[in-house]
């Protein structure tokens, strides 16, 4: 079995932009093939980025992601994917841009997100937040983590932070942002989800909530 951890960086001129005007720039996939236990964070796992400014355009980002996937699923007979919000974001607008821009391995695209088992820890922490949507963010996640004691990775920058380096050219600063993320979905799925969701059995209140 290996385990990727994905996670996509877009760039939106406008807010209101969302999915219309968004262009992906940069694919992240980390693959670890490490025991699935909380010791296995002390091991390192370098992530691979497929990015606009390495491969020339978003459409030639979206085919070596691909080739990246297949190969992982050549290897494997089981393959987990975990993000966090990926099943309402990261994985329909990849499948979307596949399609518009008329990518022929399309149909490969899409099958490889459909078959695939999926874990989305924007879904699997609402029991920590007593199923409410409302201040499950990565930030506020890690934060609420710190304060209780455990010890997530650390955070580095923000999505309109993400925008600014895209504008200014400062690609180094998007993928320590996109590993970070990287590394605190792979904490949470080896070990801080379960014990952030056991701390919230405990309380009375939703965890994340401002």
């Amino acid at each position: 079995m290996v385990r990727i951890y994905f996670d996509l960086e877009t760039y939106r001129p406008k807010k209101e932009g969302a999915f219309t005007d968004e262009k992906i720039i940069v694919v992240g996939l980390m693959r670890d093939e490490t025991p699935y236990e909380s010791g296995s964070l002390t091991r390192h796992v370098e992530p691979n980025f497929f990015s606009e400014w390495e491969e020339g355009s978003e459409k030639k980002v979206l085919l070596a992601s691909l080739r990246f996937m297949e190969q992982m699923l050549s290897y494997h007979r089981f393959t987990v994917v975990a993000g966090f919000n990926i099943l309402r974001y990261d994985i329909p607008l990849i499948i979307a841009k596949a399609a518009n821009h008329k990518i022929r391995e399309v149909d490969v695209h899409s099958k490889f997100w459909c078959d695939t088992y999926a874990i989305d820890y924007f879904q699997e922490l609402l029991p920590a937040n007593r199923n409410l949507f409302k201040g499950l963010k990565l930030d506020r996640i890690v934060k609420k983590a710190r304060e209780l004691g455990l010890e997530p990775p650390e955070t580095y920058g923000t999505g309109e932070d993400v925008k600014k380096w895209y504008e200014e050219k400062r690609h180094d600063e998007i993928l320590k942002h996109l590993t970070q993320d990287l590394q605190i979905v792979r904490w949470l799925d080896l070990i801080g989800a379960k014990d952030l969701i056991a701390t919230s059995v405990r309380g009375d209140t939703p965890l994340f909530q401002e």
